[in-house]
Order: C-alpha cells, then structure tokens, then sequence
C-alpha cells in the first residue's frame, strides 16, 4: 500500500524551499519510504506581480509586507540560516523575475517517473552504483 504526498510550492519561496528540503531528509530516513509517492504541484505566491516585473527580491518583499528593507533583509536572513542548517545552498540575492511564471507549467511526467525511479532505487544518490 502506498501513500501519496502533495507538495505544493512557489519556486520563489524559500519558505517552500526550505520545506521540500526538510521534507526530503525526513523521507530519506523513513523505513517505509518506497511506499511514499511525491507529486509536486506549483502556485504562485503573488499572481499579480506584472509580467515584466524584475527586481531583487529584498525589495519586493519589503514593498509587498509594508516593512522596511532592512527588517525585509532580516527576516531574509533569518530564513537563510534556517536554510543553511538544512541545504548546503541559499540565495538572498535572488531575483523576484517575470520569467518564474514559466516554471509554474506542469513539470515532464517522464522527468517525474525518472525521479520516483531514483528516490525508489538509490540510482543517481551519490554513493550510489
């Protein structure tokens, strides 16, 4: 029997970023692992950003909470370190870029398989054969 797990997520979160993350590790060391299908599944956080809209993402956010840069930058921060203890890479200079809206198409359902088939099997892990 399995069990299937949505998880839903904005490219440009680190909120997301940081829960996939965590999510992942979790299943790593779960026994019944092989039994978990994941299906990923995208929104957009802020669907009424204009199309051609780019810039950084400090900003966008401090405009978006009506806070000031600096306290935007430190919440960034703070998300950052969270990140660090969890993921070996994180950005606080990433972009809030029009582009992103592309990356909310329906992912390649072959992509998709070949990424169960590597979770399933250990194939493509590092150390792996």
């Amino acid at each position: 029997m399995s069990t299937t797990v949505e998880i839903w997520t904005d490219i440009n979160c680190p909120f997301c970023y940081l829960g996939k993350a965590r999510f992942e590790q979790a299943l790593a060391d779960f026994a019944h692992r092989d039994d978990v299908d994941v299906v990923h599944r995208s929104f957009e956080l802020d669907p009424t950003l204009p199309a051609d809209s780019t810039r950084p993402v400090i900003a966008a956010i401090a405009e978006k909470y009506g806070i000031t840069v600096d306290q935007a930058a430190a919440n960034e921060r703070g998300i950052m370190s969270a990140a660090s203890a969890t993921v070996d890479s994180a950005r606080t200079d990433r972009p809030v870029a029009s582009w992103r809206r592309l990356a909310h198409h329906r992912p390649d359902p072959a992509r998709a398989r070949r990424a169960r088939v590597r979770a399933r099997t250990g194939l493509g892990r590092p150390g792996s054969r």
